[in-house]
């Protein structure tokens, strides 16, 4: 599934968070979405899983206004995994996952044969089968992430929207993570701070600098020292990486040099 984003901005308290964004990411490829704090990363993925209204612009699925959607329809094309985490209910590791089944069951059903087979799969695939029965609430900020993506992939939608899923992950789980998202047929936006993780795993990146798309392309062309120094206040240096493209070295500016990014704190 096509995701075509038109003229999008948002308008909160009337403050402009995201300005006039276009933006198209192809069916089955994932793009990372990179920007400092406060550049309306999270914002934008809001959009895609319709917690937040545009102000203007559309959304569109295969050329259909996302907006138009019913709340089902919606759930059965775009599953998120967010940063916020609310575990204060009692529920299991499987029974958070079994939540992605939700839009394709009717009524009040009990979890059928065919939902449980696909929770299982799901877990296995983030690699959360031992934290099936284990109590969601006192799992770790790790293992929590690997639930959320296995209800994330229960929910077997056409597209999947991760807000920094790599947070509270150790390094591990965050190649884990994205090699499995990456892997998949779904047309996947990620939100990211990682660069190296973005120019590993993305096929696109979309680079956000105070609500504005400022970038947009392939990783190992977009991700220069220039535009990284520009946009994140940092210096770096590309290495090329023996598999094929450039990884970052990535560092602090020298001091007699260095201003704050408007976006950020000193580094």
């Amino acid at each position: 599934m096509t995701l075509n984003i038109v003229g999008l901005s948002v308008n909160i308290a009337g403050r402009d968070i995201l300005h006039n964004i276009n933006l198209t990411v192809e069916t089955g490829t994932t793009l990372g979405l990179l920007g400092a704090n406060g550049s309306g990363k999270s914002t934008l993925l809001k959009t895609l899983y319709r917690v937040q209204a545009p102000t203007a612009g559309r959304v569109l699925l295969d050329g259909t206004d996302l907006a138009s959607l019913g709340s089902i329809q919606a759930a059965r094309a775009i599953a998120a995994m967010t940063q916020e985490i609310t575990s204060d209910f009692p529920l299991t590791g499987r029974e958070v996952a079994l939540l992605g089944r939700v839009p394709h069951q009717r009524g009040f059903g009990a979890d059928s044969p065919q939902d449980l087979e696909i929770v299982a799969q799901a877990l296995e695939d983030a690699g959360a089968t031992h934290l099936a029965e284990r109590s969601f609430a006192t799992l770790s900020g790790g293992e929590k992430q690997r639930v959320l993506l296995a209800r994330a992939l229960t929910q077997q939608t056409p597209v999947l929207v991760l807000d920094e899923p790599t947070n509270h992950a150790d390094l591990f789980f965050q190649h884990e993570l994205m090699h499995t998202v990456a892997a998949t047929d779904k047309t996947v936006v990620v939100a990211l701070h990682d660069m190296n993780l973005a120019l590993t795993y993305c096929d696109a990146i979309a680079v956000l600098d105070r609500g504005r798309l400022v970038a947009h392309g392939n990783p190992h062309q977009i991700l220069d020292p220039a535009l990284v120094e520009e946009v994140f206040g940092v210096s770096s240096r590309a290495v090329a990486d023996p598999r094929g493209g450039h990884v970052l070295s990535l560092r602090r500016r020298d001091s007699a040099t260095h201003t704050t990014h408007p976006n950020q704190g000193e580094l």
